[in-house]
């Protein structure tokens, strides 16, 4: 059975990027592609009238006719579902293989003080998808031929599967990138700790290297281990890559804002794609 990529349009320029970033992924992998339209809750105001709501009127309007625009392709199949853009998002992950978004602040009708207090839409997605979810701000051109994807021994093992299924689909390298530094109480001038530090980190490299190359024998992938913050090492990378895959524990609301994660980091900071990858999900399905 054909996997399925989902993807959220909303009529704007950044949902046309993720369209065409899902599109090109399908044809990559022969999969099917489902552009979801989430449709805004209508809700009676005085008089029992529904109010007109003229921004979600016209943002409805420009997706219907994004939608229109994939009439008759092949392997492509719309659908509008009533609710929030999160909530149906969030839904159809667990259901579909890969997830891919637009990178704009906020979706559709969400204005004024509700976008001040939530998370963005990409923000809510990352802390809770059950999918794979791809960010698409911009598409490298051209390629690059390569997929940058962090490592850490504990919430990657499913982000470098993906990585290398989508780099055996597409004919690309992988470059496995782990970052160490040093305790907060350690010198940094101190030679024999960052020897060590490296070396372990180099060590689990190269027993995921070993096992991840009895899946994917023809994928070519480069180890870097060096000092830094990972979001700043991998936004740095990915100047010279077609994605950033990352993994995630996954963590929920307010938790992830005050505390922070790599993925929501590289959110903030990178145009090119980022596909954040949950730890407890199938990442060799969901990259078809």
């Amino acid at each position: 059975m054909p996997s399925t990529i989902a993807v959220g349009i909303d009529g704007s320029e950044p949902s046309k990027v993720a369209l065409r970033w899902a599109m090109a992924a399908a044809a990559a992998r022969r999969a099917q592609v489902s552009a979801v339209i989430a449709t805004p809750p209508r809700r009676r105001g005085p008089g029992n009238k529904l109010p007109v709501q003229r921004g979600s009127t016209d943002e409805l309007a420009r997706a219907r006719d994004l939608a229109r625009s994939l009439s008759g392709v092949s392997g492509v199949t719309v659908a509008e579902v009533p609710g929030s853009p999160a909530d149906v998002l969030l839904d159809i992950s667990a259901r579909v293989d890969l997830l891919v978004v637009g990178g704009h602040r906020q979706w559709g009708w969400q204005r004024g003080w509700r976008r001040a207090l939530s998370a963005s839409i990409p923000e809510q997605l990352a802390n809770n998808t059950r999918t794979a979810l791809c960010v698409a701000r911009a598409i490298p051109d051209p390629t690059r031929g390569r997929i940058v994807v962090g490592h850490d021994g504990t919430s990657s093992h499913q982000a470098v599967r993906f990585a290398c299924a989508e780099a055996a689909h597409r004919g690309w390298a992988v470059q496995l990138v782990s970052t160490w530094h040093y305790p907060s109480d350690t010198r940094p001038t101190s030679p024999d700790p960052a020897a060590l530090l490296a070396e372990s980190a180099a060590a689990a490299q190269r027993e995921t290297i070993s096992e991840i190359g009895r899946d994917y024998p023809t994928v070519q992938v480069d180890p870097l281990v060096c000092l830094g913050h990972p979001v700043d090492v991998l936004a740095q990378l990915a100047a010279a890559a077609d994605m950033v895959v990352v993994g995630s524990h996954g963590r929920h609301g307010l938790v992830s804002l005050l505390m922070g994660s790599v993925a929501i980091g590289l959110l903030h900071r990178l145009e090119s794609p980022v596909v954040i990858v949950p730890n407890d999900v199938n990442a060799g399905s969901a990259a078809g």
